[in-house]
């Protein structure tokens, strides 16, 4: 909108020129004056708006990529974090066949109504039943922002707790820098953990309870490979 607000500007700039010109009888000097008011101001708002950067975050494509190339056993990968959204999205764009199944924290684990402080539950209290829900969906790379984004929320920590805690369980892969000129995201890395011991009786289906709408769903899963 900068570039439009600024011709008008510069329009209207040139057209106080002319008016002055015909009021002072010096069209000639009155019109070179608006012309570089006009210039001046156009230039102006065109530079001020160079310096306003619009916001970006990167890194979630890459990582992506990562669990999408690297998940070889099972449908499931698990993520949690902030921009969950934008991780789903990017393993779609990786995976159009949709053989990957994106598990999310905040609906296996807790769950947010859009903030923690309009609506926050928790699925699983204790990390034995953290680890027991892991265990049931067996996903075989679990990627989580570390340090958390802008909420610190209970589950979420201690399922970092157990990923970092249980190494004879889950490896550390890969660490991917999150790049963004927002400051909340300030040395945020999106860590990728191997899950080691696996679940061949893994779950078939995915079960969540959804808290804006206050009721379970289910669907089924494939294997691997499948649609």
């Amino acid at each position: 909108w900068v570039p439009a607000f600024a011709l008008f500007a510069a329009e209207g700039a040139a057209w106080g020129g002319e008016l002055l010109g015909r009021l002072t009888g010096r069209q000639g000097i009155a019109s070179a004056l608006g012309a570089a008011l006009a210039a001046g101001l156009a230039g102006s708002l065109v530079y001020t708006d160079a310096r306003e950067k619009a916001p970006y975050v990167r890194g979630y494509a890459a990582a992506a990529r990562y669990v999408v190339e690297s998940t070889t056993e099972g449908p499931y990968c698990l993520f949690d974090g902030l921009l969950n959204g934008d991780f789903v999205l990017q393993v779609r764009t990786q995976d159009p066949k949709r053989s990957l199944w994106v598990l999310r924290g905040d609906k296996l684990f807790y769950s947010v109504l859009s903030d923690p402080h309009a609506g926050y539950t928790e699925f699983v209290r204790t990390k034995d039943e953290l680890r027991a829900e892991l265990h049931k969906y067996d996903p075989e790379l679990i990627a989580v922002e570390e340090p958390q984004v802008r909420f610190k929320l209970r589950m979420a920590t201690l399922l970092r707790e157990v990923l970092q805690e249980d190494a004879q369980d889950f490896r550390l892969e890969r660490a991917f820098e999150v790049e963004s000129n927002l400051p909340m995201f300030r040395g945020v890395r999106i860590l990728v953990y191997r899950k080691l011991v696996r679940n061949p009786a893994r779950a078939q289906a995915v079960e969540l309870e959804l808290l804006g709408v206050r009721r379970k769903v289910s669907a089924p899963v494939g294997g691997r490979g499948g649609s």
